[in-house]
């Protein structure tokens, strides 16, 4: 008969962060005394029950209107020799800690080892909203700078590597051909017994009880609903991964936005024909060289094929104004010849001087205006008597 034991606690890779929560010691928060010591099993069992129901967020600095970076998904209790055995330097005698199951955000802090200490935020003896009560549950789990737990805390980097998973190490692979083939046997169990029924076939008593007895222990229904449980969990995982690989695929030649990466994963995951409608429906990625902000194709080829035409600055344009043209200081002749000898001095065309802008050098007071002539200076015509007639 095969055997497959799972292991309850194995060292491997289940793709959740295990963190340190909190240890078997009494605590004194703000004056009031929290016996995690005295009530150590009913409010650990309580607390990884519940998150069989609800699995609380992940957040930064206990506040809870901000971003969640995961969510805790399982929770596990190792005593000291089973941490010393999977090289956890655990200093008390029993110790909890949580699956994270990280977000991209919480992903990210992860791998800059940014996630370094956590605090649980718990409540006891609370009633849920269908009036089930609880010793424990927990309501989040924060990445503090400083924790409040300071004393037997282990720094996650310490734990990277480390999984206290409960199904074994193998590959998702090698676990559904392995639980395939228990089928297999079983199914081969069953027909020869069925064949072992017919009256062709004698077989001894005492073989016919030890088949039927190792029949019977191997076909119990809890034993083949508890492979039935594994073998979906196995599938959904391989589906999920799968999905996650196609997505990451997709990135290459489509513009998908990091927040739609997770909806386009459950999408596939949930319709297939949706998710190709969708995925036809998204840009494609632009080639590299018209990748480059504010350019069109054919500005990049230019540039490319003559990188200094765009860095060569223009000449500037400066425009001047005209210079205010300075007036002669020579006084008109005017003054000095009252009586100028045009010979029509009433059609003579009177020469304008502007007066200088402010800015001119010439002060405004040293230019004087020539006077004007008086009326009783201009010239005036002879005079011309009247013709006589002659006598006849």
């Amino acid at each position: 008969m095969i055997k497959i034991e799972l292991q309850e606690v194995a060292a491997g890779d289940d793709s959740l962060a295990w963190f340190w929560a909190v240890g078997d010691m009494p605590i004194d928060y703000y004056g009031e005394t929290v016996d995690f010591a005295a009530n150590w099993d009913r409010w650990t069992t309580s607390i990884v029950e519940y998150l069989g129901v609800w699995s609380c967020p992940v957040i930064r600095e206990h506040d809870r209107h901000g971003e969640p970076l995961g969510l805790v998904r399982r929770g596990r209790v190792l005593t000291r020799d089973e941490a010393e055995a999977l090289g956890i330097p655990q200093e008390h005698d029993r110790a909890l800690y949580l699956g994270v199951e990280w977000l991209p955000a919480g992903a990210d802090m992860d791998a800059r080892k940014a996630a370094v200490y956590v605090s649980i935020g718990a409540d006891f003896d609370w009633t849920d909203e269908h009036g089930v009560a609880w010793p424990c549950v927990l309501k989040e789990l924060s990445l503090v700078t400083v924790p409040y737990l300071k004393r037997g805390q282990i720094e996650r980097p310490a734990m990277s590597g480390i999984t206290l998973s409960e199904v074994s190490a193998m590959e998702p692979e090698m676990m559904m051909e392995a639980l395939r083939g228990l089928a297999d046997a079983l199914a081969r169990i069953e027909a020869k017994m069925d064949a072992d029924k017919a009256p062709e076939v004698e077989v001894e008593a005492e073989d016919m009880k030890a088949e039927e007895a190792e029949v019977e222990a191997a076909c119990d229904d809890g034993y083949r609903a508890e492979m039935a449980e594994r073998i979906q969990r196995l599938e959904r995982e391989i589906a999920l991964r799968d999905a996650r690989a196609e997505v990451a695929e997709l990135e290459g030649s489509r513009v998908v936005p990091a927040d739609h990466v997770e909806r386009l994963v459950s999408l596939r995951l949930r319709d297939a024909e949706a998710f190709g409608i969708v995925v036809d429906s998204l840009p494609e990625r632009p080639a590299v060289e018209d990748r480059i902000a504010g350019q069109s194709a054919r500005a990049v080829r230019r540039s490319a094929s003559s990188p200094f035409r765009s860095a060569r600055p223009r000449r500037p344009v400066v425009t001047r104004s005209p210079s205010p043209r300075r007036p002669s200081a020579r006084r008109p002749s005017s003054e000095s010849d009252p009586c100028p000898t045009s010979p029509d001095p009433l059609k003579r065309r009177r020469r304008s001087i502007s007066a200088p802008s402010s800015s001119h050098p010439v002060a405004r007071s040293s230019l004087r205006l020539p006077r004007p002539i008086p009326r009783s200076a201009w010239p005036r015509p002879a005079p011309t008597l009247p013709a006589t007639r002659s006598p006849s």
